[in-house]
C-alpha cells in the first residue's frame, strides 16, 4: 500500500543535504547494545547503523530505514566497507527504504525490536506523532527508544516529552543536553521527566539556544 500522498509530498521537498543530516551526534551511552535487534529510523547513507553493527555485534542485528531509495542503495554499497572496519565475520546489517511514519511497509513487524533510534531528523518527519506511535508498535515489550533532538527552547523541549508520552512511553528521560537554556518556570516540569539534575538542563533563564537532548523511553513490559 502506498504512503499517504502528504507524507510522500512531505519527503519529497527535504533538502537531500545538511542542516539535521549533519548534526547527529550519535549519544549511545548508557544502552547495552550487545546481542539487541536495533531499528535505525532515518539511517541516511547508513553512516549511523555502522556504527550501531559494531556496538550489537555478531549476535545482533540492525535495520536502518530511510525514505530516500538513493540513501537506501549508498548505505547498502557500504556494508562492505563497515564490515571490514567492524572486524565482524558476516554482516548483521540490513536497509530497506520507507517512512518512519510507516514502518509496517518497510517489513518492521509488531515487536520486533530490542531498541529502535531516532536522530536528530526527527524534527523533520512529516508526522512525528504518526512515527513515534510506529516507533512504539515495532519494539518489544521493555525495548527502549533513543532519541536526539535539536530544540531551540524549554517549550520544545517539553513538547517532544509529551509526543513521547502520547505515543504510549510513560516515563521519558532526558539523559543529556547541551547546552539548554530555559525558563525558570520551566525547569521544574523538564525536571519531572528528565533522570538529570535541573542543572543539567541549563541555567534558569528566559533566555535559549539550540541544543543537543537526548532522551530515552521504554516501552512497558505488560504493553
Amino acid at each position: 500500500m502506498a504512503a499517504p500522498a502528504y507524507i510522500e509530498r512531505h519527503y519529497a521537498a527535504l533538502p537531500r543535504e545538511g542542516g539535521f543530516a549533519s548534526r547527529c551526534a550519535m549519544a549511545l551511552g548508557g544502552v547495552d547494545w550487545t546481542g539487541k535487534h536495533v531499528l535505525d529510523v532515518g539511517c541516511r547513507r547508513g553512516k549511523g547503523a555502522y556504527k550501531l553493527s559494531e556496538r550489537v555485534g555478531a549476535d545482533g542485528l540492525v535495520v536502518g530505514v530511510d525514505w530516500s531509495p538513493m540513501f537506501v542503495e549508498a548505505a547498502r554499497e557500504g556494508v562492505a566497507a563497515a564490515l571490514a572496519r567492524s572486524g565482524l565475520t558476516a554482516s548483521n546489517l540490513e536497509f530497506r527504504q520507507g517512512y518512519p511514519e510507516d514502518l509496517a511497509a518497510a517489513g518492521i513487524a509488531d515487536g520486533s525490536q530490542d531498541v529502535v533510534y531516532l536522530n536528530n531528523g526527527f524534527a523533520h518527519f512529516a508526522d512525528p506523532a504518526q512515527a513515534l506511535r510506529e516507533c512504539f508498535r515495532a519494539l518489544a515489550p521493555g525495548g527502549l527508544l533513543v532519541l536526539e533532538v535539536v530544540t531551540t527552547t524549554a517549550d520544545e523541549l517539553v513538547a517532544v516529552i509529551c509526543q513521547l508520552t502520547a505515543a504510549g512511553f510513560p516515563d521519558p528521560a532526558v539523559m543529556a543536553s547541551e547546552p539548554l537554556l530555559v525558563a525558570e518556570e520551566s525547569v521544574a516540569g523538564l525536571a519531572s521527566s528528565a533522570s538529570s539534575a535541573p542543572s543539567q538542563l541549563g541555567a534558569a533563564t528566559s533566555a535559549a539556544v539550540p541544543a543537543s537532548a537526548v532522551l530515552h523511553a521504554r516501552k512497558p513490559q505488560c504493553a
